[in-house]
C-alpha cells in the first residue's frame, strides 16, 4: 500500500491528480488533500504517508514553508510547478524531484515507481534552501548545486567546481581545495545544466569550468590546463567552438 498526500490550492488540480492516481494499477490510497499551508501542515503531522505531491505556489504561502515546519519528512516529496525555465533549473540544481503542470499520467507513474523502488533520499533542510537561493540570481557564480553522493547530499557553489570527469554511470566532480566527489549520475545529466552557466563540454569525458582554465595549448590536438594542474584534452569536434569561446 502506497499512502499519498496531495497539497494544491486549485481544486481542479487536486481532482486531476486524484483521477490520474485512480488509473494506476497499484495499491494506492489518498490519505489527505489540503489547499493551504496550515491545513497541509496539520494533515502531514497527523497522517503517515509515503508520497507527497506538493504544489509550490499556494495562496497562503509556498510548499517550502510547509516542509521547513515539519520536524521530519520520512516520505518522498514530488514538487508540482507551472512551467518556468528558471524554476526547472533551480530544481535541477537542487536535485529535487519535480513535475510540471499540467501534470501527465506518465509523471505520476514515475513518482509511484520511485516510491516502490525506495530509490530516493528525503530532501534535507539545506537542500531545500538551494531552490530559493538560486531564484533570481544573475551572478552565476553565486548559484549552488546539490550533489547526490551515496547516502548524503553535498551542497556547494558552482564556482568551486573545477571540472567534471565521466566514470561510467557516475561522474567525478573535482572541486577546489583538493576535494572531489563521486556522484551517482551520468555526466550527460549535468551537461545542459552547467553548460548554460559558465561550463563547457571540452571532451566526451570532460566538462570544464571556463573560469578555472589557466592555459590553452594548441599543439598535439589541443589541451587545457586547469587550476588544479590537470591536463584535459580537447575533443577534435569541439576545438573550433572552444577557440571561438575564448576568441583565441
Amino acid at each position: 500500500m502506497i499512502r499519498i498526500g496531495i497539497i494544491d490550492d486549485e481544486k481542479h488540480a487536486r481532482d486531476a491528480m486524484r483521477a490520474m492516481l485512480s488509473r494506476i494499477d497499484e495499491d494506492l490510497t489518498i490519505v489527505f488533500e489540503a489547499a493551504d499551508v496550515e491545513t497541509a501542515i496539520e494533515a502531514v503531522l497527523k497522517h503517515t504517508i509515503d508520497l507527497l505531491f506538493l504544489d509550490i505556489h499556494l495562496q497562503t504561502g509556498n510548499g517550502f514553508q510547509i516542509l521547513e515546519r515539519l520536524p521530519e519528512r520520512p516520505f518522498e516529496v514530488v514538487f508540482v510547478t507551472a512551467y518556468n525555465q528558471y524554476a526547472i533549473e533551480a530544481f535541477q540544481f537542487a536535485a529535487l524531484n519535480y513535475i510540471l503542470k499540467p501534470v501527465k499520467l506518465s509523471d505520476v507513474r514515475e513518482s509511484i515507481s520511485r516510491v516502490k523502488s525506495k530509490n530516493h533520499m528525503n530532501p534535507s533542510k539545506d537542500q531545500l534552501q538551494v531552490v530559493p537561493n538560486n531564484f533570481g540570481i544573475e551572478d552565476i557564480k553565486q548559484k549552488k548545486i546539490t550533489l547526490p553522493c551515496g547516502n548524503e547530499f553535498i551542497i556547494i557553489n558552482i564556482s568551486r567546481i573545477i571540472r567534471l570527469e565521466a566514470n561510467g554511470n557516475y561522474t567525478w566532480f573535482i572541486i577546489d581545495n583538493n576535494e572531489k566527489y563521486l556522484v551517482c549520475r551520468t555526466m550527460k545529466e549535468y551537461e545542459n545544466l552547467l553548460c548554460k552557466n559558465g561550463f563547457f563540454r571540452i571532451h566526451q569525458s570532460h566538462i570544464v569550468n571556463i573560469d578555472q582554465v589557466t592555459k590553452f595549448h594548441k599543439s598535439d590536438g589541443g589541451e587545457v590546463i586547469m587550476s588544479d594542474g590537470s591536463n584535459i584534452p580537447i575533443g577534435r569536434n569541439r576545438k573550433d567552438e572552444f577557440i571561438k569561446l575564448f576568441r583565441i
